[in-house]
């Protein structure tokens, strides 16, 4: 549907004439909404038709002059990035967003870059620069008030650093401040952003596999399945997969429930995944 939007409605639109100020607006307003169809395709697991939409909306970001929102593309760039297992690409992302926003970022969307940044270092295994880059976000993120000019897309508050600190503790091997960052992240949690609950509880249920507590993660594990019917997201679907593997490895009464709830929805969820079209 999103799709078809912005080839029906929002294309035409481009090939009118607009004084510069309108023109400007109406570049950023496609960006963003190019921004959300990527977001959508990156959680249908189509990880082209993503990275299509990511370079449209930095181009169209580009043409805008908002170099804060292209910092915001660049952001979700690393983020992908990182799924697909590519560091390296991943903190060269970063740093082009922290680069590229220098001048206009407000204390949040330097929070937000700096928590990304943290990530990637993390999976890097650089916890010097992780830990670094996590204390430059929390310092920014106390700065910020509701003050500043942040655009209406930069949502990003206490629980999204939390999340970002977990994933990052986590893949450093740290389970301690991993679970506690997942912990306190789960808890600040929008009650309609049930795809990021779900992510929030993944990541808690794998710092528990970390610790070696399989029924812990299983019992999480079942409450992320409960979700996931409600849910169509092959990320979270893989978050399921994740932990059922790691589960697997000890079985016992707790776990094999979560086994078969577990296989159940990734049986149902996953056997066709969904077809990316442009």
């Amino acid at each position: 549907m999103a799709v078809g939007y912005l080839r029906q409605e929002v294309a035409p639109l481009l090939e009118s004439w607009y004084d510069e100020a309108t023109g400007r607006d109406l570049l950023a307003a496609i960006a963003e909404l190019q921004l959300d169809v990527r977001w959508m395709a990156y959680d249908a697991g189509s990880h082209t038709l993503a990275q299509h939409y990511m370079r449209h909306a930095l181009r169209l970001a580009h043409a805008a002059g908002n170099r804060l929102l292209g910092g915001r593309v660049l952001g979700a760039m690393s983020h992908q990035a990182l799924h697909l297992q590519r560091v390296t690409l991943a903190l060269d992302l970063t740093r082009a967003a922290m680069h590229g926003t220098a001048r206009v970022a407000t204390p949040k969307a330097t929070a937000m870059l700096a928590a990304m940044e943290a990530c990637a270092h993390a999976a890097a295994h650089d916890e010097l620069a992780c830990t670094a880059a996590l204390a430059k976000a929390e310092i920014a993120l106390g700065q910020s008030s509701d003050g500043d000019d942040d655009p209406a897309w930069l949502d990003f508050d206490e629980g999204g650093l939390s999340g970002h600190a977990a994933r990052a503790f986590r893949d450093l091997q740290l389970p301690a401040p991993a679970e506690q960052h997942a912990t306190r992240s789960i808890a600040l949690c929008r009650a309609d952003h049930g795809r990021t609950h779900a992510q929030r509880q993944a990541i808690l249920a794998t710092v528990c596999l970390q610790r070696g507590d399989l029924d812990q993660a299983a019992t999480i594990g079942t409450q992320i399945v409960a979700e996931g019917w409600k849910l169509q997201s092959h990320h979270v679907y893989g978050e399921v997969a994740t932990i059922l593997r790691g589960v697997q490895t000890n079985p016992s009464r707790t776990t094999a429930a979560f086994t078969e709830q577990a296989r159940e929805l990734l049986t149902a969820r996953t056997a066709r995944p969904p077809k990316a079209t442009t």
